[in-house]
């Protein structure tokens, strides 16, 4: 066992760090979708950095150091189902498939730029009455997420 990890991609180091460092803060989409599963949401950052997800889309309370395409990385287990908290931020999406995982639900969603997000809020009574087509806010503590380049 070790302590620290390294990250290669090509014979080059990527990323050294714990566990947690390269699991909560990957410094590129290429180590986000390596250690872990993560929702990659296309975004685009204006000439200003401020992000949306997607062309016209609604705004998102994150910056990018430059403009065009970037990736807003976001674990599944840090999305939360229904009204959000106060400082949250918040998307909505439609259900498109529910899966039991044996501990907990894994939700498939779409949300309405067209790109797809797993969940995975838990056990409890309230996601085993979802259903397919249902649609639903899905929220997040804005720390949770990771502006990533493209």
């Amino acid at each position: 066992m070790s302590d620290r990890i390294a990250v290669m991609n090509q014979g080059e180091i990527v990323q050294l760090g714990t566990g947690e460092e390269i699991y909560r803060a990957p410094v590129s989409r290429y180590v986000a979708d390596f250690i872990g599963e993560a929702n990659l949401i296309d975004c685009i950052a204006d000439g200003e950095g401020a992000l949306r997800l997607g062309e016209g889309g609604p705004p998102l309370p994150y910056r990018s150091r430059s403009a065009g395409p970037v990736t807003l990385m976001l674990r599944p287990e840090d999305i939360r189902i229904g009204a959000p908290a106060s400082d949250a931020v918040a998307l909505d999406a439609t259900i498109r498939d529910k899966i039991f995982i044996g501990q907990s639900w894994r939700l498939f969603a779409v949300l309405r730029s067209g790109q797809e997000i797993t969940v995975q809020p838990g056990s409890d009574e309230s996601v085993r009455r979802m259903d397919r087509g249902d649609m639903v806010t899905l929220s997040w503590a804005r720390e949770h997420a990771r502006v990533l380049a493209a």
